[in-house]
């Protein structure tokens, strides 16, 4: 099956911890190795995912790679709003966008997969 036409987004919205952030993490990985085109979208929980903290250090330097491998990652800003977070916490290679970010990843996409909880 041809990969490298295709364009995955994926949202996470689960802890830096969960493995369910983990396996969006590896996932995304794959798919960047696929030479798919790939966008993450970074929600609820997973909006911690992208802060700079002494316990994010190596997920941090994943989602990094990641960006600089052509993977776009966006995080909801009006998340971040609603838990309190600066803009200056979020760690440079991550975007900070709106729901309108959102509603395009959806339109841009042939397959979209949820990380929740």
């Amino acid at each position: 099956m041809e990969l490298a036409n295709k364009k995955l987004g994926l949202v996470v919205g689960s802890s830096p911890t969960s493995g369910k952030t983990l396996l969006a993490i590896r996932l995304t990985e794959a798919a960047i190795a696929a030479k798919m085109a790939v966008s993450v979208f970074l929600v609820d929980q997973g909006i911690y995912c992208a802060l700079d903290s002494t316990t994010n250090k190596s997920l941090l330097k994943r989602f990094h790679a990641m960006a600089q491998n052509g993977a776009k990652i966006t995080l909801c800003s009006v998340m971040l709003k609603s838990h309190g977070v600066p803009e200056k916490a979020v760690k440079s290679s991550i975007e900070i966008g709106s729901l309108l970010h959102f509603v395009e990843m959806i339109n841009d996409c042939d397959q979209m997969i949820f990380f929740m909880g």
